[in-house]
Parts: structure tokens; sequence; C-alpha cells
């Protein structure tokens, strides 16, 4: 007959040794995936915070462009223009002329395109200046030949927004169209909405981040 010696090791047995390194692999796993799942929350955490900051930055730009045409102290004119939207694209287009500057021509446009890009629609805010001799805001094409850019930023900050919002106020109203029955009237102020989503629905799931800010244009 055939008999299994009950070995010892350091004053162990076999089979107390086999479970011994058996439960510490299973608690080395279970450290190891929550340390696992800290780092990457951490740098999804940082991703958010920079592409957010980065987003407000733009916006922030956005705002300044405005009030540098409602501003006496540095515009000559304000003029502003708003087109409700041509093909897939909406307009946010207004005249900027700094004292004793040529006038320029300011265009922030958000296209859906449709180009596919990493398996996703493109949102893509546009931010174009031009001389004001160059542009027929009367006649303004379907679609503008405008770099992809959200002013200034790489391309792939604007790949997380998803819509840009204008909303203009009156005294008792708010409508997304320029008031037509007060067309030379300027809005009493403009509402600029951006919402971007960062992150995947399948990892981690996305996060949606909505930055608004407002300009009044008259008092």
């Amino acid at each position: 007959m055939l008999y299994l010696k009950n070995t010892q090791f350091f004053g162990f047995t076999l089979i107390e040794m086999m479970v011994t390194v058996a439960i510490l692999t299973i608690i080395g796993a279970s450290f190891y995936t929550i340390f696992n799942s800290s780092l990457i929350s951490s740098h999804k955490g940082m991703d958010l915070a920079t592409i957010t900051a980065n987003l407000r930055a733009g916006l922030d730009y956005l705002v300044k462009d405005l009030k540098n045409v409602v501003d006496p102290e540095t515009s000559g004119r304000r003029d502003i223009f708003f087109l409700g939207g041509k093909g897939n694209q909406s307009y946010l287009l207004f005249v900027v002329a700094k004292k004793d500057e040529t006038p320029k021509v300011v265009l922030y446009a958000h296209s859906s395109d449709t180009q596919q890009y990493q398996s996703k629609k493109r949102d893509i805010l546009c931010r174009a200046v031009r001389d004001l001799s160059t542009v027929d805001v009367n006649n303004l094409p379907p679609s503008l030949p405008f770099s992809n850019s959200w002013v200034g930023a790489d391309d792939e900050l604007a790949l997380y927004i998803t819509s840009f919002s204008i909303i203009f106020g009156s005294e008792t109203t708010e409508s997304e169209e320029w008031p037509t029955e007060k067309k030379y009237t300027l809005p009493l102020y403009v509402r600029i909405e951006l919402k971007a989503k960062i992150g995947s629905e399948v990892v981690g799931g996305a996060k949606e981040v909505v930055l608004s800010d407002t300009v009044y244009l008259r008092r």
C-alpha cells in the first residue's frame, strides 16, 4: 500500500502551506484590484479637471470677445449679428471695432460634423476673425471653411463638446432666436451655454459638464 507522508515545511504540513499560499494570493489580488481602481479613478479625476478647466478658458475667451464689443472704452461700434443656422451649423457673429483699428468680424460657429471620428459624431466649435471688408454678413455660405479649433486649443478638446447654445434675453423673455421685433435694438443680455461629455459610456461612465456665462449687452 502507498502512504502519503505528512511532510512538514518549517513546522507546517504541505496542505497547510498550500492553503496559506492560496489565501495570500487571493488577498494580494484583492489589494492589486483596489489599488488599480484607485489609480484609474485618480487619472479620470485629473482628466476631468483638466478638460473642464480648458473648456472654461475657451468660454471665457468668447465672453471676453463679447464684452469688448459692448465696452465703450474698447469698442468704436456695437454691432452684433446672429444667424440661427445653416445646414448643420449655428453661428454667433459680431463686429469688433477697437478704436483707431480696422473693424474685424468675429465668428463663433458650432458644427456637428458628419465625419466619423473614433466612432463618434464630431462636434466642433470654431472661431474665426476676418477683416470686415472681406465678409458679407448678409450672404454667408452654408458651410464656412474655418479651421476646426476651439479658440486656440487643439482639436482634441473640441471632440468633447456636445452642444453650444446662445440664448438672447430681454426684460421679460428668453429665446434662442434673435428678437426680430427689435431688429435694430440689442437684446438685454446673451447667455452662452456650453455642454461637454467627458469619459466613456463603457469604461466607468461619461460625465456631462455644463458651463455657462452671461454678458449684458446694454443696461
